[in-house]
């Protein structure tokens, strides 16, 4: 079968997009930036792709997570365990660092 779409520069068309828009987006350019995610959704929408939207954190995970990070300041590592596992039983991805805890699904 003939590579009719050309899937292959289609995706690298779309990955250059989102290199420009985050390079624009990086120096403070949103009109540009705003241009290419337009873009990029336009392509996505046009090959089947969708994007669902960021999942907001329901206040009781955030408040979990602070907890957390509070146990990590005092040094309480087991406590932070445990809030960590409560967490990812809840189905969260925890990720810790010294800036803080992030929580995505």
């Amino acid at each position: 079968m003939d590579d009719d779409l050309n899937t292959p520069s289609a995706m690298a068309i779309v990955f250059d997009a989102i290199t420009q828009a985050n390079a624009a987006a990086d120096a403070g350019d949103e009109g540009r930036a705003h241009q290419l995610v337009a873009a990029i959704y336009s392509i996505a929408d046009a090959v089947g792709l969708t994007f669902s939207a960021d999942e907001q954190v329901p206040a009781e995970a955030a408040a979990l997570a602070a907890a957390l990070d509070a146990a990590r300041a005092a040094k309480d590592f087991p406590a932070a365990d445990a809030l960590r596992a409560q967490l990812q039983a809840a189905g969260w991805t925890v990720e810790t660092t010294k800036a803080g805890t992030t929580l995505r699904r």
